[in-house]
């Protein structure tokens, strides 16, 4: 997308391009139309965690200090399935935190095959290592 843009166009705003040649999201920085996705395609890939000098990580580990991950309604009621996490052997340091705001417990197996039975509390949060599967505790 090139071009002068129109009289009370401001910086940062943001255009969707139906031009052939450039069709996608645009924003003005002040000079300039750029492309929120540029033509080489988006730096990451779907379903992948990179390290940080972006080299993809085989074990699925989150191995930087400061990703995130949220997961909500996963679905782990009565009657489901378990719900695995992917842990590697070699989590020592890692952290999972998860919170439970049903009024029932849940169950946790970590790696040496022991289950763990805890009660939860609305609003409660759990902070434990070595975690495997969880499930609601019936």
């Amino acid at each position: 997308m090139t071009g002068t843009p129109a009289s009370g166009v401001r910086v940062g705003q943001l255009v969707y391009s139906t031009n052939a040649s450039s069709t996608g999201f645009y924003y003005w920085n002040g000079s300039a139309w750029i492309a929120l996705v540029p033509a080489s395609g988006p730096d990451f890939t779907v379903g992948t965690i990179l390290t940080v000098d972006a080299i993809t990580n085989g074990d699925q580990s989150a191995n930087t200090a400061n990703n995130v991950f949220h997961v909500t309604n996963t679905g782990s009621g009565p009657g489901s399935q378990p719900m695995t996490l992917p842990t590697p052997s070699s989590n020592a340091g890692r952290i999972i935190t998860i919170k439970n705001s049903g009024a029932r417990g849940i169950l946790f197996t970590n790696a040496h095959n022991s289950v763990i039975p805890l009660q939860g509390t609305a609003g409660g949060a759990l902070i434990c290592d070595v975690v495997t599967w969880i499930n609601l505790f019936q």
